[in-house]
């Protein structure tokens, strides 16, 4: 339920002098339109009205018929708003009151008006609106009609004899309609207009829409997805990302009607909330394409990715003084280009080659020559077939931290010619000179700022001159100017408050990545596919089937409803250790028809049973989390469809409850009629102190003038006690509160209300309560309260559950470490526990000495955890918390992961104590050469290497030093004449000054650097050893490290004679380091746009 905006909805609104008004209506909009007609709803009744309200808010008029269109009223007679007193208001809405009925996709566009008629004549109360009323928004209307003070005082004229009336008034525009900025395409048909169509949005993946239309139109592309092989059978049930692809591709070619994505996310691991995290469209760019890339290996379609997208550059540094340079040839699938400080896409060109110049302090260390000034750039060797290009609008400003956009205006063109930035004239396959002019194919646009927006794109789908607007699931006709020129972005770098709302859209919409096809290229990458492979076909329309039974099932499900009807069998059999009268999440569920009755109900479920004997009760959730009985539905509710008695949980999945309530009387009236004020229902439990059991015995009717003490002589007969046996009564108010009654108090006085429960108890002498389970009902349901069920896994084996066992949570902690032992049978003192959060164990264990209770054991910052996580040790507990704890990391041989070991260590242990304690800890680790060796980092910086006499004192709790252990690899078993080396990866930090700073961020891994091995075969040598991909590697910058500073070396250097020039032999190790690639700026949009990279989590399936 949603408000009208306030602008046109005043009471008295004229909307003669309203510019935009005017402009709506000039471009067809209904508030022009005279009305249908005009209906009266009179409200009677009112007060009455309120006091149902407290149980059920909102009530619903009589169906309307204006015009041949039917309507209803939703009136909430306490409001529907936050607001009380004085400041509350009279809420009422006009709702479709056929929408169950109508066709999917419906739409409604509809002009109202609800007038408060005045008897006095003192003037009207009037609101009026104009919406579209659908699917997902089947009312509309005001949360503030009047308020109450106003309505309420007769003199106003408004209410008289506890009614009033409401005059409605409707008009119903069958045309096309355009509301406020945008069109409302109510019969808009893209495939017909436009001859392609758009993609449904998922929640936040318009940026993925965006750049799959770009995809889906270079046809060849397309062509080589569909040519890909995938797995038929697994492909519906678990798709990969070439079949979805396929699909998609396959739907946005044949079908009528925009298409969904869920598909490929799905194939990409992605749940809802993916969907729901707008990322960076270059980035996404970039996964997907190596992703395909990886999956066309090896297939008759590899190396189209490369074909299409890679271009290749060279890196050079060129000796201004001297003859020497150094050349390195570079791959390239985007470019990233300036928008700040260009004024257009040749500017920016020029900036991107521009070389830099290497002098003073920061001279290049040229072989054999010393350190010479040089020029650092690159120089284009081949442009892409396919040219993607990066607009960085985001900039990260380091003085402020903060990433803004940049809107600046950026010119650039239909077709470019990019000769000038060529080194030389790139050929062919046959030799002859390729050409450097392209073609625009594709502008991405980003609308909005860095806080939120939107991406749309312009698509020029053939060689032709048509543009097209895809703008997620609407495709429209656009211009070249609406593609190109109006995607410059602005001159002004400002918000003017006068500025009109298409001005601010201009000013904040602007390109973001353009894509340009090469011209003697666009046929081929642009013509038609072909023809789709008749295997891909025949399982592309056997997926369809399947999706259109899927829908079919899902149509059927969505006319159904579920219902949890309560009886007083149910009442029994439900598992009163659970507290309340039933578990919601564990009842029964029937399903009915949504256009079924109660009356239906009744004969469905009791067909032996006289209909006038059965009534329903409502079922609510209270606010203390228990859900009970509230009132029984009238006889003018029995007639009345389901879906629109219960339609406020039409869209949940939670089942509606009904409690089913039987009449014991012969003859007429079977039921006395129901005061919601003085009535009571109560429900009654029986304790038995002897055995430790609840049951329920039944439920009865008492005024709420009625002393609870009456209660008394109905629990005596239920139990069949005699009539003056004592008994105990408490109100189950809800699990956390259980309450003594005071016999003396009214129902009312104790605030009992309909469903409440009693549970009761034998008043036996304390003698006899003795050696009972349980002291009292209130102990009871402590004890029951506080139950667990806890999973136990040994920390070693984490994966593995030893054991389950339903326990309360007051348990000691003496209590838990028996149960433990007898269970795995090792002694209880030699046991130690370990919390758990979001299903992993706590960094810390839990201290014997501090005795906590199973219930606190179980606590984490998330709420109430399941597993509680124990070790196996060889000392008692008390021995092991004398000694201090040492962090030790272990280092897997791929040198990609670490894993934390905890050892127990006295202070003055030496390191080697440590190594020997590790391998008899974790003998498993030691599996190839045996032989063990130990670094410590001070910072990340490498400390020490081997210091095996050294004691471990200062290394425990330090926050800053850190011992990690790995095995010395078969390489370094047989070092011959080479050295150990030690790799770690650093940065190289510029400042404004000029000056660098090297900032190491990862721990190091021991190899060899071998005599006469070059850089590139030690990378190579170094990217197996890593598992990573060549293009990574191929990004890599190998320096040799002294005391910190790093100094490059060249793919062709020997890295051995390097290191003998750099720092000398003398040493036991060495120190090499590993480059990684700045980042683009796209990354720092990224990373404060959405903290999560973009990952493809499903790809071992395919």
């Amino acid at each position: 339920i949603m408000d009208v905006d306030p602008e046109y909805s005043e009471a008295g609104y004229d909307t003669e002098d309203d510019e935009d008004v005017k402009a709506l209506q000039r471009r067809g909009a209904v508030l022009d339109m005279e009305m249908d007609g005009q209906h009266e709803v009179v409200v009677r009744n009112f007060s009455q009205m309120r006091e149902l309200a407290l149980d059920e808010p909102k009530q619903y008029s009589e169906v309307i018929e204006i015009g041949g269109y039917k309507w209803r009223l939703l009136i909430f007679p306490r409001g529907n708003a936050n607001a009380s007193g004085k400041h509350a208001y009279l809420s009422v809405y006009i709702e479709v009151a056929d929408h169950h009925e109508l066709p999917a996709g419906w739409h409604r566009s509809a002009k109202f008006s609800l007038t408060l008629k005045n008897r006095m004549g003192k003037g009207r109360h009037k609101r009026e609106a104009t919406h579209t009323f659908m699917e997902k928004e089947v009312d509309w209307g005001f949360s503030q009609l009047i308020q109450f003070t106003e309505l309420l005082d007769e003199s106003n004229g408004f209410m008289e004899n506890d009614e009033f009336t409401i005059v409605v008034e409707t008009k119903v525009n069958k045309d096309y309609v355009e509301l406020g900025t945008g069109p409302l395409l109510m019969d808009y048909n893209s495939r017909k207009e436009t001859g392609y169509v758009g993609i449904k949005n998922q929640g936040a993946t318009c940026y993925m829409n965006s750049l799959l239309q770009a995809l889906f139109h270079l046809n060849s592309l397309r062509q080589a997805v569909y040519e890909m092989p995938v797995n038929i059978e697994a492909e519906y049930e678990k798709p990969t990302i070439p079949g979805a692809l396929q699909s998609l591709f396959y739907k946005l070619q044949e079908s009528e009607h925009a298409v969904s994505t869920r598909r490929l996310t799905k194939s990409f691991g992605w749940n809802d909330i993916d969907s729901y995290h707008q990322h960076d469209i270059t980035e996404f760019n970039r996964v997907l394409c190596d992703t395909l890339e990886e999956k066309m290996k090896k297939t008759s379609v590899e190396g189209t990715i490369e074909k299409l997208f890679r271009g290749r550059y060279i890196n050079y540094i060129q000796c201004i003084h001297v003859n020497f340079a150094s050349n390195r040839p570079e791959f390239y699938y985007d470019l990233s280009l300036n928008v700040e400080g260009c004024k257009n896409i040749y500017e920016s060109f020029r900036q991107y080659v521009s070389p830099e110049v290497l002098d003073g302090d920061n001279k290049y260390e040229a072989e054999g020559h010393g350190k010479q000034a040089a020029r650092m750039g690159i120089r284009f060797d081949t442009f892409p077939n396919v040219l993607a290009l990066n607009l960085k609008r985001f900039k990260h400003d380091f003085m402020t931290d903060i990433v803004r956009k940049v809107n600046d205006r950026f010119e650039f063109y239909p077709v470019i010619d990019l000769a000038e930035f060529l080194s030389h004239k790139e050929a062919d396959e046959n030799g002859e000179k390729e050409s450097t002019v392209f073609h625009l194919q594709a502008v991405l646009v980003h609308s909005g700022t860095m806080q939120g927006g939107h991406y749309y794109a312009y698509i020029r789908p053939n060689e032709g001159p048509n543009w097209f607007r895809f703008d997620d699931d609407v495709v429209k006709s656009a211009t070249e100017h609406e593609a190109v020129d109006e995607n410059f972005g602005s001159e002004e770098d400002k918000y003017n408050p006068h500025m009109r709302l298409a001005e601010i859209r201009r000013r904040y919409a602007n390109a973001y990545m353009l894509i340009y096809v090469r011209d003697t290229a666009a046929k081929e990458i642009l013509s038609e596919v072909s023809e789709i492979p008749p295997q891909l076909a025949e399982r592309l329309r056997a997926d369809e089937v399947r999706e259109e039974e899927v829908r079919r099932k899902r149509e059927e499900e969505l006319s159904n409803m579920q219902l949890v009807i309560v009886d007083a069998a149910v009442l029994k059999e439900h598992d009163q250790s659970r507290f309340d009268l039933i578990s919601p999440k564990t009842a029964k569920r029937t399903t009915f028809k949504k256009y079924h009755t109660l009356n239906h109900l009744k004969k469905q479920l009791y067909p032996d049973t006289a209909p006038e004997k059965i009534r329903f009760w409502a079922w609510i959730n209270r606010q203390n989390k228990t859900t009970r009985p509230s009132r029984p539905y009238a006889p003018k509710d029995e007639d009345t469809e389901l879906a629109l008695l219960f339609r406020s949980r039409r869209y949940d999945s939670t089942p509606t409850q009904l409690y089913v309530e039987f009449s014991d009387r012969e003859e007429e009236p079977f039921f006395d009629p129901f005061d919601n004020v003085s009535d009571c229902l109560t429900f009654f439990k029986y304790f038995n102190l002897r055995t430790g059991e609840m049951e329920y015995l039944g439920s009865k009717m008492f005024r709420a003038d009625q002393k609870t003490g009456d209660f008394a002589p109905y629990c005596r007969e239920l139990r069949g006690l005699p009539p003056d046996a004592p008994v105990v009564l408490y109100e189950e108010v809800k699990p956390s509160m259980v309450d003594l009654l005071d016999l003396k108090q009214t129902l009312d006085g104790a605030e009992l209300g309909n469903g409440d429960i009693i549970a009761f108890e034998d008043d036996l002498p304390d003698s006899e309560r003795e050696g009972l389970p349980f002291e009292s009902t209130q102990v009871w349901y402590e004890t029951v309260r506080s139950r667990r069920k806890v999973e136990f896994k040994d920390k070693d084996d984490p994966k593995e559950v030893a054991f389950t066992k339903e326990l309360s949570g007051k348990m000691s902690y003496e209590d838990v470490s028996k149960l433990v032992g007898k269970e795995i049978g090792h002694n209880p003192q030699m046991l130690r526990f370990t919390g758990s959060t979001d299903g992993k164990p706590k960094p810390s264990p839990f201290r014997s000495c501090d005795r906590p209770i199973l219930e606190a054991m179980l606590k984490s910052y998330l709420g109430k955890e399941k597993t509680l996580y124990f070790e196996k040790l060889d000392m008692t507990i008390e021995e092991l918390e004398r000694k201090k704890e040492l962090d030790v990391f272990w280092q897997f041989p791929n040198a990609k992961s670490t894993d934390e070991i905890l050892l127990a260590v006295d202070p003055d242990d030496t390191m080697a104590t440590v190594v020997a304690m590790l391998q008899k800890k974790k003998p498993d680790l030691f599996k190839g050469t045996g032989r063990p060796l130990v670094v410590t980092h001070n910072y990340c910086h490498i400390a020490k290497v081997n210091p095996m006499t050294e004691c471990v004192a200062e290394y425990i709790d330090s926050y800053r030093l850190r011992v990690f252990v790995l095995e010395a690899p078969e390489e370094v078993e047989n070092l011959g004449d080479g050295k150990m080396a030690l790799v770690t990866n650093y940065d190289l930090h510029q400042y404004y000054d000029g000056s660098h700073r090297v900032a190491e961020h990862s721990n190091p891994f021991v190899t060899a650097v071998k005599p006469g091995e070059t850089v590139k075969e030690f990378k190579e040598r170094m990217r197996a050893r890593l598992e990573i991909s060549a293009k990574q590697a191929e990004q890599w910058k190998i320096s040799v490290m002294d005391g910190g500073r790093p100094t490059l070396t060249s793919d062709d250097h020997v890295l051995f004679d390097k290191v003998k020039e750099v720092v000398g032999l003398e040493s036991e190790h060495v120190e090499v380091g590993i480059q990684r690639p700045k980042p683009e700026y796209h990354s720092y949009y990224r990373s404060h746009q959405d903290s999560r990279s973009i990952k493809f989590r499903n790809q071992s399936q395919d």
